[in-house]
């Protein structure tokens, strides 16, 4: 969802952007630009003098072959978000994770997506070609999915709580199936396309390539958009297997979209154009680097001085390929950095969606409740609409004002809004926290502390004995929770002579609800009320993440064995309450929002129903009562809980997704102009790696647990974020002197572009 280190993917693709006219590079929106010079300004390239155009005898040709790669790419990508998606709440919610190893394992599993690419590119480049690589990955994709799917079925990994070895299994299988096939689809689509030559319309060929990117670019974004908003419908709208949840079905409904993806794909296997795998230059990068350190540290005194130590592997690898090597290496020192960016950036996933449930959510009408995974489809909204107001509003205005915000400097910007996005992510948080600190009835010493409900029909006035209070309570009223010393409480009915009474026994330290759900009648009392003992069983006053509680009081004699049902239940919801008894609040999880709860009498058929809005946190008294010819259903606030609206998380998405735009597109750009030829495809392998390492580092930090309080880790990150943005900065400003040094012979730009990649400058004239 929003990863355009992926989505953007193709901009690397050496083989998409070759034709015999001077190179071009495409813009996401507008015509094709100007290939950047080699220190990555911006320049263009220069034409030589007298060079005549390649004269245009026939056009270039739309290859069907790209449709099957568009459509494998939706679908794919459908797969792969709306099964991350609900990842999060799978381990909390199913396998019954703590919310830090939940956290740990979402973040385990991107990290080995983003390893993976790098073999799947060593795959492609060095024996089995990219169609090989794409379907046999796939297949081991989809295995992966249907691995995920059956797990989740109840039972089938055990329970109380579930075995999570599927899920570990699932999510191994479909890693090295997506990052395996993450670097081939893109460029093997870019091979499908006639890259020009003699007799060929190469502005043609160019519009051609800008059309494919858009079309990926948008497969990409649609399927992630719209995986996102399905499939928390699919896990928490959609009851199957005896839960009130589904997860088979929002692991299963991907996994069916992934072996489509697979067989659209494999439609046009007759279709496709193949290239045959030539040099493997991650293998040969590699061994090349290997071979220079060992002769630098093994060499001993006899070794031979070279001016640069790759030099010692010229004769093994060629001098051509060993400068690429020198050039690559010196954009890998720039990527190191960045993965603190991904290590923000992922958690929109893990804490941010954690941090959704925490918050209140609202009814889609028709569509039902909004739930808190969902929220993640912002990003990929906000994508859709950031990135053509970015391409033809923001960066031309700069430009119009002499201000061009250079590719480095973009970079930099970037990832201080990501750390701002964590600053209002943090402040978010203390509110809910602050909102959350709920005041759970408490009594110490010799004391008890009660309350009284009447749920009946009528009006009732009472004195209690000995502390000689009087309550006046209509039908539906309740009183506030009051102390009492604890031993025996004498309750009596106002208004009837002889005062009718009861006796009721309070322990010391102990908290009830006194119910009266009948009206009075001689010889009754012990008919008419009911003792309910309130054992709210929270951890230090805070608020459960994600849930509110219910506690169901059956006061409705004709009633045996009331069962509550609701559909949006956290984990098992087996209430089944005999007359005069209340059920556990613990036994009694929902998931906070719009709610129908049902009750049932046994296997009678339903009794009721009631629309309730549940607040995040809060715990609620149901009570059921007899009520004419039926029964009625009232519910009661006994502890309050939390009320921040879900919406207040769409400002820290936004600043989050420009600074994504600004930093994410902007390095794939830069790292495609500044690579070599021949190591375009292994940077973007490089910065998929990082993307991996940022997770690694959520890893250690979630199981670290050195931070206990959330709003205080957000605040962490950020200023983590800060800090590694300054030194970005000095680092970028550094490469830039090398590369001016670098080119200096090549052109005179002078000292003012020294740093020209970083800080923007006003242009004169």
């Amino acid at each position: 969802m929003g990863d355009l280190d992926e989505r953007l993917e193709l901009l690397s693709e050496k083989s998409v952007v070759e034709t015999t006219d001077p190179p071009t590079t495409m813009a996401l929106s507008g015509s094709p630009v100007p290939l950047a010079d080699s220190a990555g300004t911006g320049a263009a390239v220069n034409e030589q003098p007298g060079e005549a155009p390649v004269p245009s005898t026939r056009a270039a040709k739309w290859p069907r072959s790209i449709l099957f790669i568009i459509g494998n790419e939706f679908c794919e990508r459908f797969c792969y978000y709306g099964m991350r998606t609900v990842l999060t709440l799978y381990f909390l919610y199913y396998l019954g994770f703590s919310e830090d190893s939940a956290v740990s394992s979402y973040h385990a599993f991107i990290m080995m997506a983003y390893i993976t690419p790098v073999f799947g590119g060593a795959l492609a480049d060095g024996s089995w070609g990219k169609f090989k690589t794409i379907f046999v990955l796939s297949v081991v994709y989809v295995m992966g999915t249907a691995v995920m799917s059956i797990t989740a079925i109840p039972g089938a990994t055990g329970a109380d709580p579930p075995s999570p070895w599927g899920a570990y299994l699932g999510l191994f299988l479909i890693a090295v199936g997506t990052g395996g096939i993450k670097p081939c689809v893109a460029a093997f689509g870019g091979d499908q396309i006639d890259q020009g030559g003699d007799g060929v319309d190469n502005a043609a060929v160019a519009r051609m390539v800008q059309s494919y990117f858009a079309a990926f670019y948008f497969a990409i974004n649609g399927g992630s958009f719209v995986s996102t908003l399905v499939t928390p419908k699919l896990r928490a709208d959609v009851s199957c297997f005896g839960r009130d949840d589904c997860f088979p079905a929002a692991f299963g409904v991907p996994g069916l979209l992934m072996l489509i993806a697979t067989l659209i794909f494999l439609a046009g296997r007759k279709q496709y154009k193949m290239k045959t795998p030539t040099r493997n230059v991650t293998a040969d990068f590699a061994g090349a680097v290997w071979l220079s350190m060992k002769h630098r540290l093994c060499g001993g005194r006899s070794r031979v001085r070279y001016p640069h130590m790759l030099d010692a592997a010229n004769k093994k690898y060629g001098r051509e390929f060993i400068e690429d090597v020198k050039s690559a290496l010196g954009v890998m020192w720039l990527f190191l950095p960045l993965p603190i960016f991904w290590t923000l950036f992922d958690q929109s996933g893990s804490r941010w969606t954690v941090q959704a449930t925490q918050m209140k959510t609202f009814s889609m009408g028709d569509l039902g409740e909004f739930r808190p995974d969902q929220m993640q489809a912002a990003n990929s909204l906000l994508i859709l609409l950031f990135i053509p107001l970015f391409e033809r509003g923001v960066y031309p205005i700069f430009e119009k004002m002499g201000v061009p915000l250079h590719p480095l400097f973009r970079m930099t910007f970037g990832m201080l809004l990501c750390a701002v996005s964590f600053v209002l992510a943090a402040v978010i948080q203390m509110h809910i926290d602050s909102d959350s600190v709920v005041q759970v009835p408490t009594a110490s010493g010799n004391t008890s502390m009660v309350r009284f409900l009447n749920a009946g029909a009528d009006a009732v006035n009472a004195t209690m004995v000995p502390d000689t209070l009087s309550v006046s309570l209509p039908s539906g009223g309740v009183t506030a929770y009051q102390p009492f010393v604890a031993g025996i409480l004498t309750f009596g009915w106002d208004g009837l002579l002889p005062q009718p009474t009861i006796d009721i026994t309070l322990s010391a330290g102990a908290v009830y609800t006194v119910v009266m759900y009948a009206q009075f009648a001689a010889g009754s009392a012990a008919d008419s009320i009911l003792i309910v003992s309130d054992v709210f069983d929270r951890e230090g006053h805070s608020a459960p993440v994600a849930t509110s509680r219910v506690s169901l009081v059956n006061a409705a004699p004709s009633v045996g064995n009331a069962t509550l049902f609701s559909q949006f239940a956290v984990g098992e919801l087996n209430l089944v309450v005999p007359f005069k008894t209340a059920s556990s609040w613990s036994s009694g999880k929902l998931e906070p929002g719009q709610q129908t709860i049902e009750i049932s009498n046994g296997t009678a058929g339903t009794l009721i129903q009631k629309e309730m809005e549940l607040i995040n946190g809060a715990d609620y008294m149901l009570v059921l009562t007899d009520a004419g010819d039926g029964v009625a259903l009232n519910s009661y606030i006994a502890v309050g809980g939390g009320s921040v609206s879900i919406l207040w998380q769409l400002p820290q998405y936004a600043v989050m997704t420009v600074g994504e735009i600004l930093f994410s597109i902007t390095g794939l750009e830069f790292a495609f102009t500044q690579a070599p030829e021949s190591m375009k495809a292994l940077l973007q392998a490089a910065w998929l790696l990082t993307v991996a390492v940022g997770s690694f580092i959520v890893i250690v930090v979630a199981e670290s647990k050195l931070i206990d309080d959330q709003a205080s880790e957000f605040f962490f990150f950020a200023g983590l974020q800060a800090g590694v943005s300054l030194i970005f900065a000095v680092m970028a400003r550094v490469y830039s002197q090398k590369r001016r040094r670098h080119t200096a012979g090549l052109d005179d730009r002078g000292d003012s572009e020294a740093t020209s990649l970083l800080i923007p400058s006003k242009i004169e004239g």
